[in-house]
C-alpha cells in the first residue's frame, strides 16, 4: 500500500514539472518575454505550480512518518469553482488540442474537505477526459449539492469505456488498449489515485458511457467531508 501511495505522488509531479519547463520557455521567447501581461500571468502560474510541488514532497514526508496507509488529509473549506476551473486552465496549457470547456458550477458551492487532494483529483479527471478524446474535444464539468452531498461530474465526448473494462480501470497501473496501442503518455495511476483520494474523503465514484460516444465520471463526496 506504502509503495502505490508514493507511486502515486510520483505521477503528480509530472504535471507540476511539464509545467514549470513550458512556463521557462516562455522566459527565453523575444516575443513573449516583453510582454507584461504575459510576464505576470507567467509568475502566477510558476508560483501556483511550486505551491503544487511543495504540497506533493510534503505528502512523501508525511508518508515516511506515517505509519498508516491513509492519505494524510489537512481539511479546509474552499469553493469547488476556483479550485475546478485553476485545473482547467492548467491543463489546457499542457495540450496541443482543440478544447472546449463548460463550467457549470455555483460561484459559491463550499466544500470541507482536502484542498490539495481535491485539486489533485480534479486535474486527473480533466487530463484524462483531454487525453483519452478525439482532437476536437468538448469537456462539461458541473457540481450539485443534495442532502448534504456533493456531485461533480466531468464529462467528455471521447472514446468511451468497453463495458468489460470499467472495472479495471480504476486498478493500479491498468492501461486500456486503445492508450497502450497509441503509445500515450501515463502509467495508469491516475484514476487509482483519484479513487483513493475520493474513498479517503468517504466519497464514491460512478462511471458511465455518454451515448453515441463520451464517458462521465461522477464523483460524489460529503459537503463536509470532515464529519
Amino acid at each position: 500500500m506504502r509503495n502505490d501511495y508514493i507511486a502515486s505522488v510520483l505521477h503528480e509531479l509530472k504535471r507540476p514539472l511539464y509545467t514549470l519547463k513550458m512556463f521557462l520557455s516562455f522566459l527565453t521567447d523575444p516575443v513573449k518575454s516583453k510582454n507584461e501581461r504575459i510576464m505576470e500571468r507567467i509568475v502566477d502560474k510558476t508560483r501556483d505550480e511550486v505551491d503544487s510541488l511543495s504540497q506533493y514532497f510534503s505528502k512523501l514526508r508525511d508518508l515516511t512518518c506515517s505509519s498508516c496507509a491513509a492519505l494524510p488529509l489537512k481539511y479546509s473549506i474552499f469553493h469547488i469553482k476556483d479550485i475546478v476551473e485553476k485545473c482547467v486552465t492548467g491543463q489546457t496549457e499542457l495540450w496541443d488540442k482543440k478544447i472546449s470547456f463548460k463550467v457549470d458550477i455555483p460561484a459559491d458551492m463550499q466544500i470541507e474537505a482536502d484542498a490539495n487532494y481535491f485539486r489533485s483529483m480534479i486535474s486527473n479527471l480533466v487530463e484524462n477526459a483531454i487525453k483519452y478524446s478525439y482532437d476536437d474535444t468538448h469537456i462539461r464539468l458541473e457540481a450539485t449539492a443534495d442532502n448534504g452531498y456533493v456531485t461533480i461530474s466531468v464529462c467528455d465526448n471521447g472514446w468511451g469505456i468497453p463495458s468489460s473494462h470499467k472495472k479495471k480501470l480504476f486498478s493500479p497501473y491498468y492501461r486500456g488498449v486503445r492508450a497502450t496501442k497509441e503509445n500515450l503518455p501515463g502509467l495508469g495511476l491516475g484514476l487509482s489515485y483519484v479513487l483513493k483520494i475520493v474513498k479517503a474523503h468517504h466519497g464514491f465514484v460512478r462511471l458511465n458511457n455518454i451515448m453515441p460516444h463520451g464517458t462521465e465520471v461522477k464523483i460524489i463526496l460529503p459537503q463536509n467531508c470532515h464529519d
